[in-house]
């Protein structure tokens, strides 16, 4: 009887399948928002995850930011510090969309530019300072950092605004924004 039953069945199972291919028909997926989640985080997900990264970049410390951000430049971490600790940096998420398609998230960053006591006449001018003939010295290099360390401390430096893109990655249940050296020199000070 489940002999019959079966070749009874099984014709009826190719045709439908038949049907199906020849007439082009095609399955519905449904994804769920978890699956969905697997590939990128929701908005909710993005906006915690820069959230957590602004907190750990205002909290920085100087050994901090020596951990995560490896520099030869001697006092480069002090102008990095000094930049994050004025008191009119900010930081805040934002998700960057255009003619109305949404493109990425990143962070709005409002800080001060350092680069104007970078150039090659504020690196002459240390030397001067430190009465050095060379400029190309570690000495020359951190008295120019120095200065424009003082000079963010004290006001003096114009302000810049960026939008600095970021990349996630999930770790265990959670989105995290990655954290590359690049990524915490833009926030800081290039």
């Amino acid at each position: 009887m489940t002999m019959k039953l079966f070749l009874l069945i099984v014709p009826v199972l190719i045709w439908s399948c038949k049907a199906q291919v020849q007439s082009g028909e095609r399955q519905a997926v449904t994804v769920s928002a978890q699956e969905q989640s697997a590939t990128k985080p929701s908005a909710r997900e993005a906006e915690q995850a820069i959230n957590e990264l602004i907190a750990d970049v205002r909290a920085y410390t100087l050994e901090g930011l020596q951990a995560d951000y490896r520099s030869q430049d001697p006092g480069r971490h002090e102008l990095m510090l000094a930049t994050v600790q004025d008191p009119n940096y900010r930081l805040q998420p934002e998700l960057r969309s255009e003619g109305g398609q949404t493109s990425e998230w990143g962070v709005r960053v409002h800080r001060a530019n350092a680069q104007p006591f970078l150039s090659y006449q504020a690196i002459q001018a240390a030397a001067t300072r430190i009465g050095s003939d060379t400029v190309g010295t570690p000495q020359v290099t951190a008295e120019k950092n120095r200065h424009a360390a003082n000079q963010v401390r004290a006001g003096a430096a114009p302000y810049v605004d960026l939008f600095v893109p970021v990349t996630f990655n999930r770790e265990g249940t959670r989105w995290i924004v990655r954290r590359t050296p690049q990524l915490i020199g833009t926030l800081t000070q290039p």
